[in-house]
């Protein structure tokens, strides 16, 4: 399982060098794991539209700068807490 070469050359060429092997890392995990639920066509549209988000995101900086403070916005905002996502229990 290979993913998409044009969103891997993206991120390799226009992903921020302190970060980039994590990410790989981590979308090649839900790479794999996409490929398994959904099947390789979806998974690699997933792959490539997670590259190009994340490109906004992790773009090459001058060293000196630091993330934007919508990074620390965008992760509290999508990544959900077990407590959000589960049903209400009755009384």
């Amino acid at each position: 399982m290979i993913p998409p070469r044009f969103a891997t050359w993206l991120l390799d060429h226009f992903g921020h060098p302190d970060t980039l092997e994590e990410v790989q890392g981590d979308l090649l995990e839900l790479y794999t794991y996409w490929v398994e639920t959904v099947g390789v066509r979806k998974a690699n549209w997933r792959y490539s539209l997670s590259v190009l988000k994340l490109l906004q995101l992790l773009t090459k900086r001058n060293s000196s700068e630091q993330y934007p403070l919508f990074l620390a916005y965008y992760l509290t905002q999508h990544i959900k807490s077990p407590f959000e996502i589960s049903p209400k229990e009755p009384s």
